[in-house]
């Protein structure tokens, strides 16, 4: 629904009253903006109303028509165009400088349907639609210093930051008293930014209305207006001072509303201290204006308080976001890794290499399969260790059932030579065997050296020839009998085993 249908809705059911103007709405993007598209400039639900035309014209003139040295071109430094940003789009109404931190504009500028008010601007020195050069955009506070009621007395007093009167100068206020008789058809000057355009100056036909020029608590008028407006300047023409606080406009019966200055210094504590006038007292402010600006700080700090949750909701989402990256960065290369570790032939190499894996990279899945391959490979190492030690025990006993066997074969030789020997020396008894002469120089310690060598506990072929020689030596026949039958059995004993 438009403004001018909401408008007719409402007259059709309550007796005339002040209605404040549609805000121009654009998208969130115009917002920081100095020119706007025509597009753009339609705004709202479609293209401009002209509601607030008097006499079927828009006869407010571009700023620019007027040299810089004329008094229009002055009077408007301190008048710019105020962007307002929601999560509806961008807002533009008329906002002007008072004091060195403060500017004033509408109250309803501010109502967004209930959205939080995330940012506005200030943007002065914009007097040549589609021309930004000369312009400057200084940062407003968002949470109006003072604030009414659109159906109340729809001002606000607004903070701004970087001092824009050392820049563009300030209008002065005037509490101006109307007289509803003395006071009609007086000349205004209205200046401000109609239609989210560059700005314009309303002069032609400006002046206070000549019927019911005051009517609850407004000042009626018949200057050319659009929306955007909104928070103008009303200008006396004589004395140059803003007398009035444009507002709105009843496009049925041909006139707009403008709030005096007068009325809202009874409100406003910083209106009246530039009008060198008592500061209202407590009990005269509206409470339910300091209820909303409450509401609104509140609104501030929980949407401060909203931003910083979600600031510190984010970083630790990147920060877990980048510890999951590293950790799976760290688990592929701990794969890498343990695949490397299992391609090592080599046993003992690669129990190291599995080794440094689980030290290395600890906690990862792979560190874990590292550990159980540790034990496999070292579960192999320990069978091929018993199958080396069965193996050289194998071959050992194999070595020493030969050298046994060789040692049976070596012992039945000697056995056979000490009978031959024997008996050749009992059929000739006067042959000698060589060993006989060699052995019959040593005496006696032949027989302690025969029994200290065949007391010993393992058979050696060595001893066997010894203690054949020692024998034969001695020419002993019943002592290498007793010999030749203790070997007999020995040897038996050894074949008994071998079986």
């Amino acid at each position: 629904m438009t403004f001018l249908a909401r408008l007719t809705t409402c007259l059709c059911l309550a007796a005339p009253t002040a209605f404040a103007q549609d805000l121009p709405l654009g998208p969130r993007s115009d917002f920081g903006k100095v020119v706007l598209t025509d597009t753009q400039a339609a705004g709202g639900d479609g293209p401009i109303t002209l509601e607030q035309m008097i006499g079927g014209a828009f006869d407010s003139e571009p700023a620019y028509l007027y040299p810089e040295v004329s008094g229009y071109r002055k009077l408007g430094r301190a008048v710019g165009r105020l962007n307002v940003l929601s999560s509806l789009g961008t807002g533009v109404c008329t906002a002007f400088i008072i004091s060195d931190t403060h500017l004033m504009t509408n109250g309803h500028c501010f109502d967004h349907k209930g959205e939080t008010i995330q940012a506005v601007s200030f943007i002065a020195g914009y007097v040549e639609t589609g021309i930004k050069e000369g312009t400057m955009t200084y940062a407003v506070n968002p949470v109006p210093l003072e604030l009414s009621e659109s159906d109340d007395l729809d001002y606000a007093i607004l903070e701004v930051f970087g001092k824009p009167s050392r820049e563009w100068g300030e209008l002065p206020l005037s509490a101006f008293a109307f007289d509803a008789e003395a006071h009609v058809g007086l000349p205004l000057i209205i200046i401000g930014h109609p239609a989210r355009m560059a700005q314009h100056i309303s002069r032609k036909d400006c002046r206070v209305a000549q019927r019911n020029p005051l009517a609850e608590n407004r000042l009626r008028h018949t200057c050319d207006t659009l929306g955007g407006n909104s928070g103008s300047p009303v200008i006396g023409a004589d004395d140059r001072k803003v007398i009035a606080l444009h507002h709105a406009g009843d496009a049925k019966n041909g006139v707009n509303f403008a709030v005096p200055i007068a009325l809202i210094a009874e409100r406003s504590a910083i209106v009246a201290k530039l009008l060198d006038r008592p500061a209202p007292k407590p009990d005269t402010v509206n409470a339910d204006l300091a209820e909303q600006m409450a509401a609104l700080a509140k609104q501030a700090e929980d949407a401060r308080e909203a931003r910083e949750t979600a600031a510190a909701q984010l970083a630790a989402l990147v920060a877990r976001q980048a510890e999951a990256t590293e950790s799976a960065e760290q688990a592929r290369r701990a794969m890498d890794a343990y695949r490397q570790a299992l391609a090592e032939q080599d046993l003992d190499a690669r129990i190291t290499l599995l080794q440094a894996v689980s030290d290395e990279f600890s906690g990862t899945v792979a560190a874990d399969l590292a550990v159980g391959s540790i034990g496999d490979a070292r579960r192999t190492l320990d069978q091929r260790a018993e199958q080396v030690a069965a193996i050289a025990g194998a071959k050992a006993a194999e070595d020493e059932r030969k050298r046994l066997a060789q040692e049976k074969t070596e012992l039945l030789k000697a056995l056979e030579e000490a009978r031959a020997l024997a008996k050749a020396k009992s059929d000739a008894s006067g042959l000698r065997h060589p060993l006989l002469e060699l052995s019959a120089q040593s005496g006696q310690d032949r027989n302690t050296l025969l029994t200290k060598v065949w007391a010993s506990q393992k058979s050696n072929i060595s001893k066997l020839y010894m203690a054949r020689t020692v024998v034969a030596a001695r020419g002993d026949e019943v002592a290498i009998e007793r010999l030749l039958d203790a070997a007999t059995a020995r040897l038996q004993k050894t074949a008994d085993n071998d079986n």
